[in-house]
């Protein structure tokens, strides 16, 4: 009976010591958080456990894979693009049945933007059509638009163009309305105000007023059916009255010109509803005891350019002057009669131009005006290089742009740019952000004339670049148990795995060298098993074991 308990005793002890001795099952991942970009993106996070795990809380968004395994693998996450303004984030937990590992994902927002122009519709009882012009980069909608607005088109993509019909309005009190343009998560706003009474019409007569150089008073004549303000260009000019309400005669008066040529200025009168009315005021030169005149006063010339001269008559000394850059002038100055030439550089835009040549001297001034024709040739814009290959930290490059138009410039939203707009021949300095993922991206420049695209560059950022190598990939080994030798090249801290029981690995990352040891095969088959050499920060290289039959 003695031996008997002893031997229970004996038997409770080692189920206790059993139990003990069972390890937790752990897990770790190599990042607590990572972001991914808005036009989606790729990650990997290294998962080191010694047991059995599972992945949740994963995202409609975003994927990873695998979801389940055993010891030692590597994540793969997978973000589509971002549709919203907003980032989003999901929380993916690692568990054991002991332990649980965490890692949020974040990723980021795209840049939407939509805008409408104009941004307020100001109209009176009469109603009527009006354009609204829509700038965006996503589709839109129309909505909140009340019964007495109608909308042509209700939606779009990209810039558009919107033609509302405001219904003539019956009642006492004006009405108002904001309606937007956009989608769920970002719009922009038209506020319309439509008032009780009709929009003013406004009127002046004469639109014109002549001076003679010594000044004087003439009577405009307004009519105007509300209230009204009056802007003036000039402080020679003076008004009896600058605002006022309903019809009105006001006296304007012009100052003395002192000077030895014509002058001008002009009148806008404003109603409170927006419409307006101008006049033009034009004021003869005071008499000069001098002269000066010039021939010719106009001259045309073809594309490829050319010289001629200038004939100057004159008692005074005088200048000649030019901002036009493709014009040269010599001997642009003289006393008295004299002649200078004009040398036209060849013309190698697409479309025309015109210049001013100015003759002054003595407080009088003539004014020879050059057209120069057009090139005749199909207009081109041209960028080089035609790519652009970036680092990984990002950096500054220059685009040569060959062009006989104006042209602009658009790019991707990680690429800005110094100079988008030009004319001819010219050059845009290119700045590009770094590049904080993994994923090699892709973008463009794309040169457009009046919004036709002519040219494109693609531009190419390797994305954060980690070495992890391994020398041999592929192991031959024979039936009888061996040790085989494997270099690891890396830059980064790496961990080895391998599901296979007839494999067991010995690291020794300080020596940069992964030992693999293959046991005995004691089958009539051969058989093949994968070692993965795992990196902390990136990457995985899978080693190929063959090992021959016995």
């Amino acid at each position: 009976m003695k031996k008997l308990s002893k031997l229970f005793f004996l038997v409770g002890m080692m189920a206790f010591v059993l139990a003990g001795c069972k390890k937790e099952v752990e897990v770790s991942l190599s990042k607590s958080s990572v972001s991914m970009a808005a036009e989606g993106d790729t990650m990997e996070v290294t998962l080191n456990s010694n047991g059995d795990w599972q992945v949740s809380g994963t995202a409609e968004w975003l994927t990873v894979s695998p979801l389940t395994g055993n010891g030692d693998a590597i994540l793969t996450l997978v973000a589509q693009p971002n549709p919203d303004t907003v980032a989003r984030t999901a929380t993916l937990e690692v568990t054991t049945k002991d332990r649980t590992a965490t890692l949020e994902v974040t990723q980021d927002a795209v840049s939407y933007f939509v805008r409408v122009a104009p941004t307020e519709i100001v109209c009176g009882n009469e109603g009527g059509e009006f354009t609204v012009e829509v700038g965006a980069n996503i589709d839109w909608t129309v909505s909140d638009l009340p019964d007495w607005v109608s909308c042509t088109p209700l939606s779009g993509s990209g810039t558009g163009t919107l033609t509302l019909g405001i219904a003539s309005l019956v009642g006492q009190r004006p009405r108002q309305a904001t309606i937007k343009v956009g989608s769920d998560t970002l719009s922009a706003t038209l506020d319309i105000t439509q008032n009780t009474q009709s929009s003013q019409e406004i009127s002046v007569s004469p639109d014109r007023v002549d001076f003679e150089y010594g000044g004087g008073s003439q009577t405009l004549t307004l009519q105007c059916s509300g209230s009204w303000t009056v802007q003036i260009e000039r402080d020679w000019v003076t008004l009896s009255a600058t605002s006022g309400q309903g019809d009105a005669e006001i006296q304007l008066s012009a100052a003395e010109n002192p000077d030895y040529f014509d002058r001008s200025s002009s009148l806008l009168f404003v109603s409170e509803y927006g419409t307006e009315a101008r006049v033009k005021i034009i004021q003869a030169a005071a008499p000069n005891p001098n002269y000066l005149n010039v021939t010719p006063e106009e001259r045309t010339m073809e594309s490829d350019g050319g010289s001629f001269d200038v004939n100057v008559e004159s008692d005074i000394e005088w200048q000649a002057n030019t901002s036009a850059e493709w014009i040269i002038l010599s001997q642009g100055q003289g006393n008295g009669n004299g002649t200078f030439s004009v040398e036209v550089a060849p013309n190698m835009l697409f479309t025309p131009r015109v210049a001013h040549i100015f003759v002054a001297g003595d407080n009088l001034s003539k004014t020879v005006i050059v057209h120069q024709e057009g090139a005749g040739q199909v207009p081109f814009v041209h960028l080089s290089p035609n790519a652009l290959d970036i680092a990984q930290h990002g950096g500054v490059a220059t685009l040569t742009i060959e062009a006989n138009v104006a042209w602009r410039l658009e790019a991707s939203p990680w690429i800005t740019l110094l100079a988008p707009t030009g004319v001819a021949n010219g050059s845009c300095g290119v700045a590009i952000d770094a590049n904080n993922t993994y994923a090699t991206r892709t973008g463009f420049i794309k040169a457009y004339y009046n919004d036709e695209l002519m040219d494109e560059v693609e531009v190419t950022q390797e994305g954060i670049v980690v070495t992890l190598e391994a020398d041999p990939t592929v192991i031959e080994a024979m039936a009888a148990s061996n040790k085989y030798y494997v270099s690891i090249t890396a830059d980064q801290e790496w961990t080895a795995t391998t599901t296979a029981s007839w494999i067991a690995l010995d690291p020794r990352p300080d020596d940069g060298m992964l030992v693999v040891v293959v046991m005995d095969n004691t089958t009539s088959s051969p058989r093949t098993a994968e070692v993965r050499v795992l990196g902390a920060q990136h990457g995985v290289v899978t080693i190929t074991v063959n090992q021959a039959a016995n």
